[in-house]
């Protein structure tokens, strides 16, 4: 009696063990599915920061490019603008004043003579013209640009720092030369010689004001680009940010290999008391 009672209690024990080690593996098993859970989570906030640093770089580098491009073409602009304005009265003072070259001859310096001034003139009209087009479509280039980035929450709260806010004002309706001020533009009007060096010239009058809007668009690249320097400094916070939640990333796939491991080594464990028990059942039965 005595001895049945002892191989009672090894019985007992081993199904106590066997219950704790199934238990544990149990519990284990739940933490997995807690650690998966988590690394879901976190894995949707990996891909939600990496898709807002791949959106920021991209308006950043947008940016950069179109500042310089901006600059490139608005300085080339008034410098054709610039030459146009100047070389079209020579010309015009040859047909109008019939002026003569330093041997005394009248239109010998074109082989062409006067027809070939009226052609020349023709031609520098129609490039003066199409300088204040090529800075239109500048203009609507860049605003087409920047409609893209509007609805963007980062850009737009940058850009609202600034005296101006890029995201409020009409581009086209600031800067672009409308066709009715094109038209204004006293392109086949003589002015003489003494005229044209007055500050009350119409010609020169639209040239300025015309010029200074050019200039002032031409100043939007700064802005520009201090926008884009601002989302190089977001970047590097978001890349510093990106780097910890990679390294929380990484550290619950860790906790969720080990509790797999553990998970494995209470099973081994719980099976190995089974077969003890087992073991011991099948001595009892024999005795």
């Amino acid at each position: 009696m005595r001895r049945r009672i002892e191989k009672n209690k090894i019985i007992f024990i081993a199904l106590f063990f066997i219950a704790i080690f199934t238990g544990l593996s149990f519990i284990f098993d739940q933490r997995v599915v807690q650690q998966e859970n988590k690394i879901r989570q976190e894995q949707s906030i990996l891909s939600n920061k990496k898709i807002q640093i791949q959106d920021q770089m991209f308006i950043q580098n947008s940016l950069i490019d179109i500042s310089k491009e901006i600059k490139y073409l608005i300085k080339n602009q008034q410098n054709i603008l610039d030459t146009l304005y100047v070389h079209k009265p020579w010309f015009e003072d040859h047909l109008f004043q019939n002026l003569e070259n330093e041997k005394g001859q009248r239109f010998t310096s074109l082989r062409g003579g006067r027809e070939a001034f009226e052609r020349l003139l023709k031609i520098y009209k129609l490039n003066y013209l199409e300088v204040y087009k090529n800075y239109n479509n500048t203009v609507k280039e860049y605003d087409k640009i920047l409609n893209t980035f509007k609805n963007n929450e980062t850009y737009r709260e940058v850009a609202a720092e600034y005296d101006l806010n890029l995201i409020e004002i009409n581009i086209l309706e600031e800067y672009q030369i409308t066709e009715d001020e094109l038209n204004a533009i006293p392109i086949d009007q003589y002015i003489n010689e003494l005229d044209r060096a007055r500050p009350s010239d119409p010609s020169y009058k639209f040239y300025s004001n015309y010029r200074d809007r050019m200039h002032e668009f031409s100043l939007i690249a700064i802005y520009t680009l201090d926008i884009a320097d601002d989302f190089s400094k977001l970047q590097l916070k978001n890349f510093k940010s990106y780097e910890k939640l990679l390294i929380e990333f990484t550290k619950t796939k860790n906790k969720k290999n080990l509790y797999i491991l553990f998970s494995i080594f209470f099973q081994i464990l719980a099976l190995t008391a089974i077969l003890i028990l087992f073991k011991l059942i099948v001595n009892i039965e024999k005795k």
